[in-house]
């Protein structure tokens, strides 16, 4: 499913509101990208649940890449974002459940696990015109089927640490098969 993601992956947070004017807005910061050809592995257990900082602040989308001020804070929003090249294709954005907890603090609690963190589906979405987000992604590697974007070509509410026997899922939406 990875390979599906086209290249890198990058979780961002919107973080307190600032007030201008009469308007809010918010302020995005990159806590991770996962890149899963750069050669690092963040699997299940690695990166996730630690404060150590993974890959180059001075380049973040090139490799993975944690923020671990980033990831030890608060959070009101998730945004999802996948990029090729450095060109960013779809964005969906959740609003959280809980806003006094941090990424880290999420994905140390193993018990209870099965999370789902959002609720209401995702608030916001885009995409460049071209990018892929609905409908099928045909694969030959995976198998004869059409499978959907696990992120951008389903709906649902996101869930942390979906744990299946010996298969788990740190995060994923809860309009696929949770088995």
């Amino acid at each position: 499913p990875m390979a599906l993601m086209m290249r890198l992956l990058v979780i961002c947070l919107i973080l307190s509101p600032c007030l201008t004017s009469s308007e809010e807005s918010y302020r995005w910061e990159l806590a991770l990208n996962l890149s899963p050809d750069d050669g690092h592995k963040f699997h299940y257990c690695a990166g996730w649940r630690d404060m150590k900082p993974i890959g180059d602040s001075s380049n973040p989308f090139s490799k993975d890449f944690k923020n671990i001020n980033i990831w030890n804070k608060p959070f009101k929003y998730l945004a999802i974002v996948r990029h090729s090249d450095k060109k960013p294709d779809p964005v969906k954005v959740w609003k959280m459940k809980r806003t006094d907890r941090s990424l880290l603090s999420y994905f140390q609690d193993m018990k209870p696990g099965r999370m789902i963190v959002t609720e209401g589906g995702h608030i916001y979405s885009e995409a460049r015109p071209g990018a892929k987000v609905e409908g099928a992604i045909n694969t030959s590697l995976i198998s004869s089927k059409s499978i959907k974007d696990p992120i951008f070509g389903i709906n649902g509410d996101v869930f942390f640490n979906w744990v299946y026997l010996t298969n788990g899922c740190r995060l994923g939406l809860t309009g696929q098969d949770l088995s």
